[in-house]
């Protein structure tokens, strides 16, 4: 499975649809509240087998992309 696909089937898991634009906030553009984001996040953990580095990934606006290349670089260690 993709990246992206694990990333689109942890949205459904917690009842939420993807932003249109790649690029866009999770978190500031309202699509998910910091409730809703701790459970994405641990979704992702469970269904790469991978532990994220949040403290980086806190760095920048949490978006997709962010989150994909932070799945990419957790799954390659």
């Amino acid at each position: 499975m993709t990246h992206d696909a694990m990333l689109a089937e942890a949205l459904r898991a917690i009842g939420k649809a993807g932003p249109a634009d790649p690029d866009a906030c999770l978190y500031r553009s309202g699509v998910l509240d910091s409730y809703d984001l701790m459970q994405l996040l641990l979704e992702i953990e469970m269904r790469s087998g991978a532990r994220l580095d949040l403290a980086a990934l806190v760095e920048r606006p949490i978006t997709l992309a962010a989150l994909e290349a932070a799945v990419e670089t957790a799954t390659a260690r």
